[in-house]
C-alpha cells in the first residue's frame, strides 16, 4: 500500500509541476507580446489644415505613406504581412523620371519597386475599370484612389513624397494576347497601364 501511495503522490507532483511550467510560459509569452514593438503604428497630424494619418512600417526602408484618417489600416497591415513587408524586394534607384508598365486582370501579378532618397516605394496595380475609365494602385499597401490617364480630363496624380508623384500615361483595357481569335474578356483579358514616377 505504501509503495502505491508513493507512486500516486509522485505523479501528482509531476502534474502540478507541469501545470506550473505551462502557466509560467503563458505569462512569459504575454510579457514578450506586450513589450514587442507594434507591427504598424500611426500618428495624427495636420497637413495644410487637413487632418491626415501617417502609417509607419516595420521595414525601415519602406517609405511612410500619408493617408486620410478614415482609411482602414488593417488592410495595409494584412497586405504587408502577406508580402513579408517587402524585405527581400529588389528596388531600382531613381533620381529622375521613370516610366514603366504594369498589368492587372488575367495575368501574373507583378510589382515595381523604386528607391527614392533612400526609401522604397513598391507599386502594385490593384485594378482598372474600363467603364469608369480609371485604375487604382497600391503604394506600400496603401491605395491611391481612382487615377485617370493623361488623355482624360480628370487626369490626376498621386504624391509619393515632397519631390515625386505617380501619374498614368495611358491604359489599354481588356487586352488579349491573341488578337486574331475571339477574346473572352472575363477569363483571358487584362489591362496594360503605362505609368510614370516623375518629379513634381
Amino acid at each position: 500500500m505504501g509503495v502505491k501511495k508513493s507512486v500516486i503522490l509522485s505523479k501528482d507532483s509531476q502534474i502540478k509541476q507541469f501545470t506550473f511550467i505551462l502557466i509560467a510560459l503563458f505569462l512569459v509569452s504575454i510579457l514578450v507580446i506586450a513589450n514587442s514593438p507594434p507591427i504598424i503604428e500611426s500618428i495624427t497630424l495636420e497637413v495644410d489644415g487637413e487632418t491626415k494619418e501617417e502609417i509607419f512600417l516595420n521595414n525601415p526602408k519602406l517609405a511612410e505613406i500619408t493617408i486620410p484618417p478614415s482609411y482602414d489600416k488593417n488592410y495595409t497591415k494584412q497586405y504587408l504581412e502577406y508580402f513579408n513587408y517587402f524585405k527581400d524586394i529588389n528596388s531600382t534607384k531613381i533620381s529622375n523620371d521613370k516610366e514603366d508598365v504594369l498589368k492587372s486582370g488575367n495575368v501574373r501579378k507583378e510589382l515595381r519597386a523604386y528607391e527614392i532618397n533612400g526609401k522604397d516605394y513598391v507599386i502594385d496595380l490593384a485594378a482598372c475599370d474600363r467603364i469608369l475609365g480609371h485604375c487604382i494602385f497600391l503604394i506600400n499597401g496603401v491605395p491611391t484612389g481612382a487615377m485617370y490617364p493623361k488623355n482624360d480630363k480628370r487626369h490626376n496624380s498621386f504624391s509619393l513624397n515632397n519631390d515625386y508623384e505617380l501619374v498614368i500615361e495611358n491604359v489599354i483595357y481588356d487586352y488579349c494576347d491573341d488578337q486574331k481569335k475571339a477574346c473572352n474578356i472575363e477569363y483571358r483579358a487584362y489591362d496594360i497601364v503605362r505609368f510614370k514616377v516623375r518629379k513634381k
